[in-house]
């Protein structure tokens, strides 16, 4: 498994703090990119989360680094 398939398995089952669902069951991931040890990691929701974006980005970007063996992973949250 490659490190993005990893990511994409760990983002999407991760269940969302304060939401209690999965990510695959509330959004999904908009683009993923992998270079070396760091990620650029897109998510969309589909409901509004604009007091919740920075919480979500840090939880989700630890899970993805947790996920990859990453150093280090940038995550932009946000709703359709």
């Amino acid at each position: 498994m490659t490190a993005e398939q990893s990511i994409t398995a760990a983002l999407n089952s991760a269940s969302l703090p304060g939401i209690d669902y999965a990510l695959q069951d509330v959004g999904r991931i908009r683009a993923l990119a992998c270079s070396a040890d760091t990620a650029s990691i897109e998510i969309e929701l589909g409901f509004p989360c604009d007091g919740q974006k920075a919480a979500l980005a840090e939880f989700l970007g630890e899970v993805a680094q947790t996920a990859g063996g990453l150093s280090k992973a940038s995550v932009t949250v946000g709703s359709k």
